[in-house]
C-alpha cells in the first residue's frame, strides 16, 4: 500500500495554484500539515480508516500545493476503499428470467429451464447514502467480460466454450441506490443434446473519471463480482424432491436412465449429506464392473462437485489489489 501511495504521489502530483506556494519546510503551517499527512499515511497503513477520515476533515489553511495534492490523493484512496468495501453494494453480473415457471427454486443456486428466456445484465448499485459516477462525456468506458459455459450432454460427456465480450459504454453514468443496469448478450440457447449447462461470467469495467461521493478516486477500473448459473431440463423439479432416491432407481438401468442419473447426481452434489451418500452409491456401482455403464458413472462423479465450486463475493482487499 505504501509503495502504491508513493507511486501515486509521483505520478498523480500536478502543480496547482491551490495552497500557499510560499510555504516551506521551516514554516509552522508546513510542519503542521506534514505531521497530519504522516499520521494519515500511518492510519492508511494500519487500516484505521475512521481515524484517517477524521484527519482529512481538518483545516488545510496554509498547506503547500504539494501537501494539498497529497490531501486530495488520500481522500481519493479513502473513497476508493469505501467504494470497494461497502459503497458499491452490487457490482457484478446477474441472470434473470421474467417467466416464473422457467425459474427453478434451488437453494443457493440460480437455475432455469434449458429453454428459459433468461437475460444477462451488468448491475451496479450504491449503498444507501452513497453515490458515484463513472465515465466522462465524449469518452468511452470498456466492459471486458470473460464468458464461458460447459454443456453436459445426455451421455455425460462435456463440451466447453467461451464467449468473450468487449463492449463500449459511452458517456458519463451515475450510480446510486436505485442501481444502474446494462443488458449483455449471452451464449444463446443450448442444442437438444445438452442436458445441463453451466454458465460463468467474470470481468472488469475500465473507466475514466471515477468519482465516489464527489471525490475523484485513483481507480482506472471497477473489478466486478463473478457469477454463474445453470440450465436444467424440465422435470428437474420432480427429481429435486428426492434426488438420492432417483439416483438409486436410475442405477438399476443406468444406460436407459442416463439423463435421470446425471441430473440426480448433480442435485445430490448440492448438499454435503446427499453428496457423500451419492459418492458411496456411485462407487458401489462402479465396483460391480458394469463395463457398459462405466464411462457414464465416471462422468457422473464429475457432476457431484460441479455446483459446489464457489464463485462468491471477494473481499475489498482482493478487489483493491486487482484494481490495476
Amino acid at each position: 500500500m505504501i509503495r502504491f501511495f508513493l507511486l501515486c504521489a509521483v505520478f498523480l502530483w500536478i502543480p496547482s495554484c491551490a495552497g500557499n506556494p510560499k510555504v516551506g519546510p521551516e514554516d509552522p503551517a508546513y510542519q503542521y500539515h506534514a505531521s497530519i499527512l504522516k499520521q494519515a499515511d500511518e492510519a492508511w497503513k494500519e487500516g484505521a480508516y475512521e481515524r484517517l477520515s477524521q484527519l482529512l476533515k481538518g483545516s488545510r489553511s496554509g498547506a503547500s500545493p504539494a501537501q494539498m495534492e497529497r490531501y486530495r490523493l488520500m481522500e481519493g484512496m479513502l473513497q476508493a476503499k469505501l467504494l470497494l468495501s461497502k459503497g458499491l453494494r452490487v457490482h457484478g453480473f446477474a441472470a434473470v428470467c421474467a417467466k416464473p415457471s422457467s425459474v427453478l427454486k434451488i437453494p443457493g443456486l440460480t437455475a432455469f429451464h434449458l429453454d428459459a428466456p433468461y437475460e444477462i445484465e451488468l448491475r451496479l448499485r450504491a449503498g444507501n447514502g452513497q453515490k458515484g459516477v463513472f465515465g466522462v462525456e465524449k469518452a468511452v468506458s470498456l466492459l471486458v467480460v470473460e464468458g464461458s459455459f460447459v454443456d453436459t450432454l445426455s451421455d455425460g460427456g462435456q463440451i466447453r466454450r467461451t464467449f468473450p465480450l468487449t463492449l463500449r459504454i459511452p458517456g458519463r453514468h451515475e450510480i446510486d441506490s436505485q442501481g444502474w443496469r446494462m443488458p449483455l448478450p449471452g451464449p444463446g440457447f443450448p442444442s437438444n443434446r445438452v442436458l445441463i449447462r453451466k454458465v460463468q461470467l467474470r470481468g472488469k469495467l475500465f473507466c475514466k473519471g471515477l468519482q465516489w461521493n464527489g471525490v475523484a478516486v485513483p481507480l482506472s477500473k471497477i473489478p466486478l463480482q463473478p457469477t454463474r448459473f445453470f440450465l436444467l431440463p424440465k422435470g428437474t423439479e420432480g427429481i429435486q424432491k428426492d434426488p438420492l432416491a432417483v439416483l438409486k432407481l436410475a442405477l438399476k438401468a443406468p444406460l436407459k436412465k442416463g439423463p435421470h442419473l446425471l441430473v440426480a447426481t448433480f442435485l445430490c452434489g448440492l448438499n454435503p449429506t446427499t453428496r457423500k451418500a451419492a459418492k458411496k452409491i456411485l462407487a458401489s456401482s462402479l465396483a460391480e464392473e458394469n463395463l457398459a455403464a462405466e464411462s457414464l458413472l465416471h462422468r457422473a462423479f464429475r457432476l457431484l462437485s460441479w455446483a459446489s465450486e464457489k464463485t462468491g463475493p471477494e473481499s475489498w482487499e482482493r478487489l483493491w489489489k486487482a484494481r490495476n
